[in-house]
């Protein structure tokens, strides 16, 4: 497992590794915290698809894991951001294409009312 700042490091220990690595963090994507966060829910709903995740924040590290965790497991979710903040495009394009096959919904909004 490695914490990194740059997602780079990652892809270089992948690449001259023999063993799996696991991204324990990078400025790209957290994948334990977006599947902790994923868990939780699953231990308090018994279940995640069809349900509708609330974010509030940056489209940061942990919005990009979540957008691919929930797109993976049919989880609805919206991301609300502050303009300029918005996640990497190519996330939410992935995700939603995801989305597409798992029967859920992306939405990513500057609205704090959007629903």
């Amino acid at each position: 497992m490695a914490r990194v700042f740059a997602h780079q490091t990652i892809l270089e220990l992948v690449a001259h590794s023999r063993v799996p690595v696991i991204n324990g963090l990078s400025d790209y994507s957290h994948p334990c915290q977006g599947l902790a966060d994923l868990f939780t829910v699953y231990e308090k709903k018994g279940r995640l698809a069809g349900l509708k995740l609330a974010y509030v924040g940056d489209g940061n590290n942990v919005a990009h894991s979540l957008i691919y965790g929930c797109s993976k497991v049919g989880m609805n979710i919206v991301l609300g951001c502050p303009k300029g903040y918005e996640p990497d495009p190519q996330v939410v394009s992935r995700g939603k294409e995801e989305a597409k096959r798992t029967g859920c919904e992306i939405i990513v909004t500057n609205d704090r009312r959007k629903r």
